[in-house]
Formats: C-alpha cells, sequence, structure tokens
C-alpha cells in the first residue's frame, strides 16, 4: 500500500510525431462548410481572425478557394510544428489578406488583442499524454481564473483560450472529436460554452471524418455575448454526460464489423492504470497473458474499512 500516486504510464503512449502533437486533419470539403458558415455575411470592415492550430492551412485555404476576405483583414495562425506553419506558409501564398505565422504553442503564449472569429481543429491529446498540462492548468487557473478538469483532452484547453480571445460578439466555430459529449471534462467545457456564447450550434460529423482515425466528430458554432468573459461554470448533470445540445448517433450492435463489448468478453472495459497497459481480458485464460491482479478502489472492496482523508492506493501482486 502506497500514500503516494503511481508514476505516470508511459505504456500505449504514442511515438510518431503527429500522435505525439495530436495532428488529425479537418477534410477540406468539411472546412469549406466551416469557414462559409462563419464568415458569410460578415461586415464590410476589416476583421481579425484566429486559427491556433493551423496544421497544414486547411481552413486559411478554405477562405482563399472562398473569397471571404479582403486585403484589409488579417489571420493570425499559431501553430508548434514549423513544417505545418511551412505548410501553411506555402498554401497561402497568394491569400487576399494579411498573414500573421507564430510558430509557438498558443496555449503557452500570452496575447494582448482579441479577435473577430476563431476557426480551429485544435490537437488531440489525451490528458495522461499531456506534458504540459500541470504549466497550462496553472497558466488557465490564475490567468484566466479557469480550473479545467484534470481528465480534460487538450482540445478543451484550445477552446477555453478561444473563447477567452474572442471579442464581444466574435463568432467561432471548431471541429472536435466527439468523445466531450460523454464526459465530465465535455460537461464543463459546455458548462463555458454557454455561460459564454449565444446561437450556439451544434452539427454531428459521422462516418469518422479524419483519415486513419476511427472516430467521429462534431463541429460547433457560437458567437461571444457582448458580456465580459466569465469563468462561471455551472454544470448540469446529464444522463450519461450526453450533451443536451447536439443528438446521440450511438453505433448500433447491428452495424457491420461492430459488436457490444459484453458480448466479446465476460469481464468489463477497465479503466487504464497507471502502471499498466489498457486491460481487456476474458477472466478464463488468466494468467497466461501476463495480467496481474488488482483492486481499484480499496474502499469498495467488502472487509475493509479506509478512512475519509486516506490517500489509499493498492496494487496486488501474485505470487511469482
Amino acid at each position: 500500500m502506497s500514500l503516494r500516486s503511481d508514476p505516470r504510464s508511459l505504456a500505449g503512449r504514442p511515438t510518431e510525431k503527429s500522435k505525439i502533437l495530436g495532428q488529425v486533419l479537418t477534410p477540406q470539403h468539411i472546412a469549406g462548410d466551416m469557414v462559409r458558415e462563419i464568415l458569410i455575411g460578415r461586415k464590410d470592415t476589416p476583421v481579425s481572425i484566429l486559427d491556433p492550430a493551423v496544421g497544414p492551412g486547411t481552413f486559411p485555404r478554405s477562405i482563399i478557394e472562398q473569397n471571404l476576405t479582403t486585403e484589409s483583414d488579417e489571420v493570425v495562425m499559431f501553430d508548434v510544428d514549423g513544417e505545418m506553419i511551412e505548410l501553411a506558409k506555402s498554401v497561402t501564398k497568394s491569400a487576399p489578406f494579411v498573414r500573421h505565422f507564430v510558430c509557438e504553442d498558443y496555449l503557452d503564449t500570452e496575447l494582448d488583442r482579441k479577435f473577430d472569429f476563431a476557426i480551429l481543429n485544435p490537437p488531440y491529446i489525451r490528458q495522461e499524454w499531456i506534458e504540459k498540462k500541470d504549466h497550462y492548468r496553472k497558466i488557465f487557473r490564475e490567468k484566466y481564473h479557469l480550473k479545467v478538469p484534470g481528465t480534460s483532452n487538450i482540445y478543451v484547453y484550445f477552446i477555453a483560450k478561444v473563447l477567452y480571445e474572442l471579442k464581444a460578439g466574435g463568432g467561432f466555430v471548431c471541429i472536435i472529436y466527439d468523445s466531450w459529449q460523454f464526459t465530465k471534462y465535455g460537461a464543463w467545457i459546455e458548462s463555458l460554452i454557454n455561460a459564454n456564447c449565444e446561437q450556439v450550434r451544434i452539427v454531428p460529423v459521422k462516418d469518422q471524418p479524419f483519415e486513419n482515425r476511427l472516430i467521429d466528430a462534431t463541429i460547433i458554432y457560437g458567437r461571444r455575448t457582448e458580456m465580459e468573459f466569465t469563468p462561471t461554470v455551472c454544470i448540469k448533470p446529464r444522463n450519461g454526460y450526453q450533451s443536451s445540445l447536439s443528438a446521440s448517433y450511438p453505433i448500433s450492435d447491428s452495424t457491420d464489423g461492430f459488436k457490444p463489448i459484453e458480448i466479446l468478453f465476460e469481464t468489463k472495459r477497465g479503466l487504464r492504470l497507471k502502471q499498466a497497459n489498457f486491460f481487456l481480458c476474458d477472466a478464463k485464460p488468466r494468467g497466461s497473458l501476463g495480467e496481474t491482479p488488482f483492486v481499484k478502489k480499496l474502499s469498495h472492496t467488502n472487509g475493509y474499512l479506509v478512512p475519509e482523508n486516506h490517500k489509499e492506493a493498492i496494487l496486488l501482486i501474485s505470487e511469482g
């Protein structure tokens, strides 16, 4: 038994740069729909547009192709990956707007300005693989007065910062992995959006739109209210954490190639342990797969009493 948390595991951590940085590219036709929806009908005076994770320039390219800007507009493009910045520069050479490229970590960059629009497909990095998570959470607490849930995927941080940096009345659109509809951190970011935005609209994107990623997505549109940014988050309980703003579209057990997990395995799917790979196996071959029996919550084990202030942690190791 230990009084301290176990060290963070590297089990299953990606090694490819694109996965380490959470790069999942938006299909060009979807980017075109997003850009057109938010910029058509814009005011005639010059506007500023933020793309905090520009990637290969997908959204700026759509802006150019649809002729939605003027030479007086400006587009500020961030990316932590220098190769992506170079690609974005290449596809925007003929841009009818003022270009600003920033090869920095958007989350770690302090901006002293606000934007009329924000268009983004933020990176997707699970909370346990965010290298600077503690640093980000400290920044968000001290600068934005936001207590971001520790389990949040990194895209939650991007959306929260973008909301803070939009002008009153400014519009935003983002495409994100649909996990937010079924998680507590998703309920948190939904509540933050509702507290600071109006005309919020959710559009489901089915059929796994991201290349080589078996995930669906949602597009979120919204407009900042005229009020000052509020960090107040009031999370309303929802059934299974599913968003009240969007429709559900679960994979059916009748879908070709998919079956409910309980049909395939007798054991339930568990959470990831700090010092182990994901576990998902039948109980019958126990001992042949190298697994270790464990107790996730000692306080839930019959016969044990754990004081409320006790930092419980237990790992049962079998003999040999």
